[in-house]
């Protein structure tokens, strides 16, 4: 108890209001004076592939920001196919949510979907009808309605070679024997969708295999579907998807093709090497020393940004190398534990609570690795009774293993403003205001960093339409939140 009045003492009147942004150009300064007359730390994103492409590719928006006296939290990202730990065999399943676009008959099927509009998103380590457990699988289920759900991507087909796709669908264990669905691959062809395989197929106790011989196809870009289709008279249940891959004269084909330029797939892998990231990291550090912070990772006690499922021997190994290579590079350097996702490993499989990963980060040895944890504070009810809960089980497992000094930084929250199970500008506003005066009580939250700075488009995607100023550069009424005295 005196260590955490300690706390609270010397971090009275320090809490810091940030913002998440993936840049800083043009403008940028302009809307983050509208916040607050004195600087906003912005929380923006270091990719290798971008430093690995062109050393100075960050410098001019470190320099601007710089010079306009915004702090940056860089967060430390990977996104190249050959340092990412991801399987380099095409496999659809891999990049569901980034590269395919999911529909029904009644619309688009935003990924993540579950419910009466129908199901598009991934299951964590399930056990299959074949009674075996798979780390990641895609479950798919058409509308209450039925109907149907599918999957669609352009594919160019290797040209000059023999080339066979396969795929591998079945059930949860479990089911009604009386499930069906219809599985099917198919492509487009004018107006016409032409089967190129499908199986009838309900609990049976095995998985089933997909095949065909595309290589008539070869040399043109199709647009594939994965279909699942309602066999009317049997009951709708989730199917499975749990790979597909092409082969492309008896071997694997590799996904870059598919994944092209956009590497979001690829982010949410692990490193290969561990060392190599570290020496990365230190290279930023080293290069930017006006950057005070670095925060490894982004939720890696989620297996949808640790693929293909948690590992927090892996995490723990790799904030070690980072926080001994950053601080070499530049003592100053604050290094922070990557923004703990919610997480609630009783309910969601695909995720450890934060309090949880956080402890077997020290039972690893990890303590004496960051300066701050990072949290990302999102939940549903009354903000005052989640969130405590939450602050309080990662100050539990803190104070217990001796680092009352160390503060907690909430590296993101927020709630979206468009999209499906969106909230009204005026409720986002209000929102933010709660927080502000919630987390004001709180002696041990020093930095609290909205999501985000801007709408990055007007997408439907909740993902992108967090921020206090909307893609048009206007800003909502929760900038006027923000902008309050702190408390009130």
């Amino acid at each position: 108890m005196a260590g955490v009045l300690a706390l609270a003492a010397a971090l009275a009147g320090a809490q810091t209001l940030g913002v998440n942004h993936y840049g800083f150009g043009a403008g940028d300064a302009q809307m983050l004076g509208q916040l607050s007359p004195s600087p906003v730390p912005l929380r923006m994103t270091f990719y290798w592939h971008k430093v690995a492409d062109g050393p100075d590719y960050y410098d001019s928006q470190v320099a601007a920001a710089t010079q306009a006296g915004v702090p940056i939290l860089g967060i430390l990202g990977y996104s190249s196919l050959n340092e990412s730990s991801m399987p380099v065999d095409f496999d659809f399943t891999e990049i569901s949510p980034f590269n395919i676009s999911w529909d029904t008959a009644v619309g688009p099927l935003p990924w993540g979907s579950a419910g009466s509009q129908g199901t598009a998103k991934y299951l964590w380590n399930v056990t299959l009808d074949d009674g075996q457990t798979y780390p990641r699988v895609v479950a798919v289920t058409p509308t209450t309605e039925g109907g149907f759900v599918h999957g669609g991507i352009q594919f160019q087909v290797p040209a000059g070679h023999s080339v066979v796709l396969w795929a591998k669908v079945g059930f949860l264990q479990g089911l009604d024997s009386r499930t069906r669905a219809n599985f099917s691959v198919t492509y487009l062809k004018g107006t016409n969708f032409p089967s190129l395989a499908s199986i009838q197929k309900g609990p049976d106790g095995t998985l089933s295999t997909l095949t065909a011989d595309i290589s008539n196809l070869a040399g043109t870009s199709v647009e594939l579907f994965f279909n699942i289709d309602q066999v009317p008279g049997h009951p709708v249940a989730e199917a499975i998807w749990q790979s597909a891959g092409i082969l492309v004269d008896g071997e694997p084909l590799s996904m870059s093709q598919e994944i092209g330029q956009d590497l979001q797939a690829v982010i949410n892998y692990p490193p290969k090497d561990p060392d190599a990231f570290a020496a990365y990291a230190a290279n930023l550090a080293g290069r930017y020393p006006q950057i005070p912070a670095w925060e490894v990772w982004n939720e890696p006690n989620t297996s949808f940004f640790w693929r293909p499922a948690v590992g927090v021997d892996a995490y723990t190994n790799l904030l070690k190398k980072t926080y001994l290579a950053v601080k070499a590079a530049n003592p100053k350097s604050m290094v922070i534990l990557g923004g703990l996702s919610p997480g609630n490993s009783s309910s969601i499989a695909d995720s450890v609570s934060a309090a949880d990963f956080l402890s077997q980060i020290y039972q690893r040895g990890g303590g004496a690795f960051f300066d701050a944890v990072a949290y990302h504070a999102y939940g549903e009810g009354a903000l005052g009774d989640w969130l405590a809960d939450a602050l309080l089980g990662i100050r539990y497992v803190m104070d217990s293993n001796g680092d009352v000094a160390k503060p907690v930084w909430i590296t993101e929250m927020g709630c979206y403003t468009n999209g499906p199970g969106s909230v009204s500008e005026a409720w986002q506003a209000e929102y933010l205001g709660q927080a502000r005066s919630f987390l004001a009580r709180i002696p041990y939250v020093e930095r609290v960093y909205w999501y985000t700075l801007r709408d990055a488009s007007i997408s439907t995607d909740p993902e992108a339409n967090y921020g206090l100023f909307r893609a048009d550069g206007t800003p909502k009424p929760a900038v006027k939140a923000f902008s309050a005295p702190l408390g009130n």
